[in-house]
């Protein structure tokens, strides 16, 4: 391609610059690279070679040569299933990468609607629903996704471009994507572990598969690292060793060694236990023996006061009590005898206009930080015995509900390799 509308000036001044526009070719190349597997693609800029793909059918040759062998490596793929009403449309397939590979950006979601690329802030906002608490506050997953469905279920002629789309049931659309992308992580999410030095990826040689719809063979991706163990819905059956740096709990599992983050573990258990609780009315209260006064800003009190019945629901009874301060006379019992008045102070400020499920979550969270054992706390054996007994018993047990890692595994095939064991 050349010489790109040097007869249409006035389009021509408003063309960025070279590397600019090399950047928006690449791009798009490399999305459609992605939507149609089956077809090889090669990329020239500057008479280099900027891409180039095998044209396989496979969809993970393409994200190889997209975003490299270490997003490859963590990408799971989503099953195919019905979601709403026992129907199959929309079809939602494609790959999603683990946490461990979380960008600062959204530029890694990627949408395709019956493979047309496009984008869509509903397809994104169900994306990230789906990672709720696996991720840390301002990283964003990364997302191949395509959308099957009828074209009459579809408007493409909403946007001058046809970049953006309209759904005529953007309900069904938005719970299809959520639900295959959290399926796909609950059911395939890799223990964090501790990493080996890659080895050179080859491509992987085969017959055409049809696109979207096979299960990734790893075992034919020739030099690719050895894919961590996947953590299904509970953990496997944990030998407690010891305490490391008073802040990590060592343990033997079926499969090699584990590192657990005490106070990440002890968070999410909490946090669950809250959220029984709270769902059954059961929430346990301390009552203060002294009321104690708690002086808020103007802030603080706009929230507290919009909020006081959310609060209540999780154990804090709050009265005012003069100006801008307010009688505590009971809280929750997982705070009692820890800093309530800090935590609830933070969480005022904390605030930034949340909808309501998301403000009783950071509630729910902020309670069970604030009450976990802390990095540093020695811990007997029993004590942690107990922790990883419950930890096994939660519904989600990799992550702390902030999207931090609770533990790391080292496998019994690293150990012999370090040791140099056969």
């Amino acid at each position: 391609m050349r010489n790109l509308f040097r007869k249409v000036p006035a389009r021509l001044k408003f063309l960025k610059s070279l590397s600019t526009e090399n950047s928006h070719i690449a791009n798009v190349v490399s999305q459609y690279a992605l939507a149609f597997p089956e077809v090889g693609f090669t990329l020239l800029l500057d008479g280099k070679s900027a891409l180039r793909t095998a044209g396989r059918g496979q969809l993970i040759d393409s994200v190889i040569e997209v975003y490299g062998v270490e997003i490859a490596r963590n990408m799971l793929e989503l099953k195919d299933g019905e979601w709403e009403g026992g129907t199959v449309s929309p079809r939602v397939t494609g790959m999603v990468g683990s946490p461990t590979v979380s960008r600062s950006s959204r530029d890694y979601l990627s949408f395709f609607i019956n493979r047309r690329w496009v984008s869509s802030r509903l397809l994104a906002w169900a994306v990230e629903e789906a990672y709720h608490g696996l991720l840390l506050a301002g990283k964003h997953p990364v997302a191949i996704i395509n959308i099957s469905l009828p074209t009459s279920e579809v408007d493409v002629n909403i946007h001058p471009t046809k970049s953006e789309v309209k759904f005529q049931n953007e309900r069904r659309v938005f719970v299809a994507v959520q639900k295959a992308v959290r399926q796909a992580l609950v059911e395939q999410m890799p223990v964090p572990r501790i990493e080996e030095v890659a080895t050179t990826y080859a491509s992987p040689a085969g017959r055409e598969q049809a696109l979207w719809t096979p299960a990734v063979d790893r075992s034919q991706l020739t030099g690719l690292p050895e894919v961590p163990p996947t953590l299904m819905a509970s953990l496997p059956v944990l030998r407690v060793l010891g305490q490391l740096m008073n802040s990590y709990i060592i343990a033997e599992g079926p499969d090699g060694l584990y590192l657990i983050d005490q106070h990440a573990a002890h968070e999410r258990i909490l946090f669950e236990k809250v959220n029984q609780q709270r769902s059954r009315q059961e929430i346990e209260v301390q009552g203060l023996l002294e009321p104690a006064a708690f002086e808020v800003n103007l802030k603080q009190e706009a929230v507290l006061k919009s909020h006081c019945a959310d609060l209540a629901e999780f154990g804090f009874s709050i009265e005012p009590f003069g100006n801008r301060t307010y009688l505590i006379r009971a809280v929750p019992h997982l705070l009692s005898g820890k800093d309530w008045a800090g935590m609830l102070r933070e969480l005022l400020d904390s605030f930034s206009g949340e909808n309501k499920n998301d403000w009783l979550e950071k509630v729910a969270t902020s309670i069970a930080c604030h009450s976990a054992v802390r990095a540093g706390q020695v811990l007997t054996d029993d004590e942690m015995r107990e922790l990883v007994r419950q930890l096994e018993q939660t519904a989600t047990p990799h992550t702390c509900p902030h999207g931090r890692p609770v533990m790391i595994h080292l496998s019994s095939g690293q150990l012999k390799r370090e040791f140099g064991r056969s």
